[in-house]
């Protein structure tokens, strides 16, 4: 049976590109450095996290399966977070490493060059367990920070110091001493873990896929 041809302007398609236009929504409202504007740049993020399982869902219940969204809904993804933790690097207070987003960075980019070369050579390359276990936690890492700067800004305006703010000293009256350190480096923990799991997940495509870049089998598929 002759399949019919997909649309290139189909709903999930349309989901992908209206998460794609959410980023620079995202980082203009971020960088406000307001209350009302750090909760628009996390229901903006929650928005466009939510699009991500809705495009993939609807593009497997209506067979909607197209070469662009192949390639672009990861894409999306890949831009949605990676400007995230590079919008992260310039806000001092979180004291977030420079070289743990540049590992989460390179791990993108590999992916995505992979990913082009697959398409290319008209090859399968399916998404890792490892890999969604990633994005995972990048999204549970990103919602964390963004918390974390909405509770620090709402104190800002109570009329406390950001310097006092962002000081062990100043939670050890609310979760002791211990607490009050893991929570001063909680920002820069989850981006270490994160970085670990990036690049755990690099290799494993490295691995899994090595063939996209040399041999193929009569099928077009990975051997």
């Amino acid at each position: 049976m002759e399949k019919t041809e997909v649309a290139f302007f189909n709903p999930a398609n349309i989901i992908t590109f209206f998460r794609a236009l959410l980023i620079p929504l995202f980082l203009i409202v971020l960088f406000k450095q307001s209350f009302p504007a750090l909760l628009a740049a996390l229901i903006v993020f929650f928005i466009a996290s939510l699009s991500d399982f809705f495009d993939g869902f609807i593009a497997r219940r209506l067979e909607l399966h197209t070469r662009f969204g192949v390639f672009a809904d990861p894409l999306a993804d890949k831009l949605l977070v990676g400007s995230a933790f590079i919008a992260f690097l310039f806000i001092p207070s979180l004291g977030i490493p420079v070289w743990l987003v540049v590992l989460i960075l390179i791990r993108e980019v590999f992916v995505t060059v992979l990913r082009i070369v697959a398409i290319r050579r008209g090859l399968e390359m399916k998404t890792e367990y490892s890999g969604k276990i990633k994005t995972f936690f990048q999204m549970i890492a990103i919602f964390a920070i963004l918390i974390l700067l909405l509770l620090g800004q709402r104190i800002f305006d109570s009329g406390l110091s950001e310097a006092a703010i962002y000081s062990a000293a100043f939670w050890e009256t609310f979760v002791g001493a211990r607490g009050a350190l893991l929570l001063h480096n909680l920002p820069g923990i989850l981006v270490g873990i994160t970085a670990l799991l990036a690049v755990v997940s690099m290799l494993h495509y490295l691995v899994k896929n090595w063939r996209v870049l040399t041999v193929c089998d009569s099928a077009g598929k990975v051997q």
